[in-house]
C-alpha cells in the first residue's frame, strides 16, 4: 500500500487490490480466485485506469499540459 500511495489513480477494491504485507496478499489472491465477480470488476476497472492514466498517449497529454503551464 505504501508504495502505491502516491499513485492517486489506484483505488483499493475498485481498480486494484492494495496490501501491506505478504499475508494480506495471499488473502487477496485467494479472494480473487474464489470471487469471479470481484476478479472481473478489478480486471475491467484496472484496464480502464491503465488506459486512461498510464499509456503513452495519456501521459503525453498530461506532459503537454504541464509544459504549456510552465511556458505561460
Amino acid at each position: 500500500k505504501a508504495a502505491a500511495a502516491c499513485i492517486i489513480e489506484l483505488e483499493h477494491n475498485r481498480n486494484c487490490l492494495l496490501v501491506d504485507d505478504l499475508e494480506s496478499m495471499m488473502d487477496c489472491i485467494s479472494e480473487l480466485f474464489f470471487n469471479r465477480e470481484l476478479r472481473v470488476k478489478i480486471s475491467n476497472e484496472g484496464r480502464k485506469t491503465f488506459i486512461s492514466s498510464f499509456t503513452r498517449e495519456s501521459q503525453q497529454a498530461r506532459f503537454t499540459k504541464f509544459i504549456r503551464k510552465l511556458m505561460v
